[in-house]
């Protein structure tokens, strides 16, 4: 069982990879007049005064859209998103050392181009959090078209229901959490799921990894 303590949560905003799957990057993509990198910093400081985005690929182009003091560069982003993650947890970790710097309690781990996700839907995990007994909470959705893994499938008639980000940790869990390199967080939430506390959250599958996702994002902006 995590601990019980539940107060400050620091998120993690992940942007560091190179959007390999889509050709171009898409924290630059733009909604409503903003970056998608731009849109969930803005969301992040304003669910949390502890936040830090971690920046890989790119980085120079990407700077201009978060606060630099708020921004950490991931020299091992090639590596995979888990050393993005890792590269988060330590940050608060080592803040947590300094006496005029307060504990962070948990981390909530972002994805930047999860564009249909909304202030309120951050807020809700977090009360989740704060009042469950379980020391994970994690958003569940229907992946459309995907394969068991992290990568996406072309087979377009296999759905999953899946169990990921955004997710937060109490800070139970930050020893493992630093240990992830290849992979995000999902193992994790299979392996301790007795401790993660499920909240549905539909509009989570909505991501930008793919051609095909980059289709359904431009009929989204049609509907705005």
């Amino acid at each position: 069982m995590a601990s019980v303590k539940k107060g400050r949560v620091g998120i993690i905003l992940i942007a560091g990879g190179n959007s390999s799957r889509l050709g171009h990057m898409k924290q630059m993509v733009e909604i409503e007049g903003k970056t998608f990198l731009r849109n969930s910093f803005e969301i992040a400081k304003q669910l949390s005064p502890f936040t830090i985005t971690i920046l890989g690929y790119n980085q120079e182009k990407l700077t201009s859209q978060v606060e630099e003091d708020k921004c950490l560069f991931n020299p091992n982003w090639p590596i995979g998103m888990g050393t993005s993650i890792a590269l988060g947890v330590k940050h608060y970790c080592d803040n947590s050392e300094d006496n005029n710097k307060p504990e962070i309690d948990g981390v909530m781990i972002m994805q930047c181009d999860q564009y249909r996700l909304a202030m309120n839907d951050y807020s809700n995990l977090i009360e989740v959090w704060r009042k469950s007994s379980k020391g994970i909470v994690a958003s569940q959705y229907v992946e459309t078209g995907s394969a068991v893994g992290d990568e996406k499938s072309t087979n377009t008639s296999s759905n999953k229901v899946t169990i990921g980000a955004p997710a937060i940790f109490s800070e139970f869990y930050y020893d493992k959490l630093l240990q992830l390199k290849e992979k995000g967080a999902k193992a994790l939430l299979k392996q301790y799921s007795k401790d993660v506390e499920i909240v549905k959250l539909d509009d989570a599958t909505f991501d930008l990894d793919t051609d095909e996702d980059l289709h359904t994002f431009n009929l989204y902006l049609e509907e705005l």
